[in-house]
């Protein structure tokens, strides 16, 4: 899981930038992908948001493959 943050501020390497209605987004919004955390399953209650644009997942993918300095499959 990443969280969000809509604090209006400079992107940060290995963060993507989103406006609504992406992922099910009401405001603009960044995603931390370096704050990626591990969370129990149990503590999820609900789905509220999906990434379903594939340029917008690609964004995603390549900042994961930064953050953790993979090499990415053609």
């Amino acid at each position: 899981m990443c969280p969000f943050t809509s604090t209006d501020r400079q992107l940060y390497p290995c963060e993507v930038e989103f406006s609504p209605p992406a992922g099910g987004l009401t405001m603009h919004s960044i995603l931390m992908v370096h704050q990626v955390r591990t969370i129990a399953v149990d503590r999820i209650i609900r789905q509220m948001g999906s990434i379903e644009d594939p340029v917008e997942r690609r964004k995603v993918r390549t900042a994961v493959i930064q953050l953790f300095d993979l090499q990415e499959r053609p």
